[in-house]
């Protein structure tokens, strides 16, 4: 056998000695190094605590830092330098290390509950409800953190509003809008309080997202605007009273008259002594003083029935999917087909949103009914209205004020007025004469 080919047929055994010595030398070192680390940590982490616990944060942090990521259990080391960087100010820094921690380890609340506090320090109540939100799907169903949105619930931020009156909110796929008026004149506000269009219009309806208009009465004639406020349409001569665009149809009154207004301006052959906006292809008209519901090809969906039935600020009967009807002086529930679906009260209050609870007047005294019907706060306070984003604003004392689903107040505020909550989850109240959004913490 040559020589070469010899060491050929060594050449595994020999390489499979040298990395079996390797393991055998390693297995020591490693451990060696592994309790060099382990005390490196210690060491370090106990300074850095000590700093940290006297309130200088920057000797903390530098500590913190030279702790190798190798070392140890890093979760209580990320969790020090978020501390540190929330002492000293360092908003990246901080949220960093908390995101880090909760890498390192989802389950634990810690990390959670310090960006709780820090979001609520700064008022970034939505933020609070984001990380909470993020702490369930990642398996942490700590009560503490429950604990902490429970408390937010009951609060509500307060901006001012130059305004002497708002209305009705309309939601649209770009927000919630409604009328207001300030010195006599008419604008469109922004359930934030923003004023997309201020307040120099002799009447006002709120802006139409499938028509992209709004009406308006400026200089005695009446038209619809684009968001622009540029001229869309001229409301047809005669016109006294215009409303907003639904289903491609806009109410207008004409010499004592209402009739229904296409986008090109045509007028229905069809007349009424009145004529609501639609809202989810429904709309309220009248007839010799009795009432109806009628569809987009303004077909009868009930008989001219009733003695009333109830529109909104904006015209609509029918925005939140539930009418309310009035019959031989009881009011009712009333499904969009036409269906009765409550028993008959002294009064009822229109829907504030969808599948919501709704106020009813049994007794003189004020409760609430869900959309079938059903009691589910008994009738005990003398004014009302209804349920929206899980409050509703209720009269008592002289003054009004929110409560929740449970039918306990929400917190200890009184106002002179309150309106419903926005899908954007705010209300507008009045207080000392001076007109307030509020915001609910969740949405702020």
């Amino acid at each position: 056998m040559k020589i070469k080919d010899y060491y050929s047929k060594l050449l595994p055994y020999a390489v499979a000695v040298v990395l079996l010595s390797a393991t055998v030398i390693s297995f020591p070192l490693l451990f060696i190094m592994d309790k060099a680390d382990n005390m490196k940590y210690c060491e370090l982490y106990e300074k850095a605590l000590k700093y940290e616990k006297d309130g200088i944060f920057t000797e903390a942090e530098a500590l913190y830092s030279q702790i190798p990521e190798t070392s140890g259990d890093m979760y209580p080391v990320y969790m020090g330098l978020a501390r540190c960087a929330w002492g000293l100010s360092e908003k990246k820094n901080f949220l960093n290390s908390c995101e880090k921690a909760i890498e390192n380890d989802c389950s634990k609340k810690d990390a959670y509950l310090l960006l709780i506090s820090y979001y609520c320090e700064k008022k970034q109540y939505s933020e609070v409800y984001a990380v909470a939100e993020r702490a369930l799907e990642n398996g942490c169903t700590s009560s503490d953190i429950r604990d902490r949105t429970d408390l937010l619930d009951g609060t509500f931020t307060q901006k001012y509003l130059s305004a002497d009156y708002v209305g009705d909110w309309k939601n649209s796929g770009s927000g919630a809008y409604a009328v207001f008026s300030k010195n006599g004149l008419y604008g469109i506000v922004r359930s934030d309080g923003y004023i997309s269009l201020s307040a120099g219009y002799e009447k006002l309806g709120v802006f139409s997202a499938d028509s992209g208009t709004f009406p308006a009465l400026c200089n005695d004639v009446w038209c619809w605007l684009d968001g622009n406020e540029f001229r869309k349409l001229l409301a047809p001569e005669g016109t006294q009273e215009a409303g907003c665009f639904g289903n491609a149809l806009a109410p207008v009154c004409v010499n004592g008259k209402w009739f229904y207004c296409s986008t090109d301006g045509t007028l229905s052959m069809l007349s009424f002594d009145f004529a609501g906006s639609f809202s989810n292809g429904v709309a309220a008209v009248m007839k010799d003083g009795k009432w109806a519901l009628i569809d987009e090809k303004l077909r009868s969906i009930t008989a001219y029935e009733f003695d009333m039935i109830k529109t909104d600020s904006n015209g609509s009967c029918s925005e939140y999917g539930t009418c309310v009807v009035k019959k031989e002086d009881l009011f009712y529930l009333c499904s969009l087909s036409g269906s009765i679906l409550s028993e008959g009260y002294e009064d009822i209050a229109l829907p504030a949103a969808e599948s919501s609870y709704i106020a009813f007047k049994s007794n003189g005294k004020w409760g609430y009914i869900d959309v079938s019907g059903r009691i589910v706060i008994e009738n005990r306070f003398e004014n009302a209205k209804s349920f929206s984003m899980g409050y509703a604003p209720v009269f008592g004392d002289g003054l009004w004020y929110y409560i929740r689903e449970d039918g306990k107040p929400a917190n200890e505020n009184r106002y002179e007025e309150a309106g419903c909550f926005s899908c954007e989850g705010r209300s507008v109240v009045r207080k000392e004469n001076r007109l307030y959004v509020l915001t609910l913490a969740r949405y702020s």
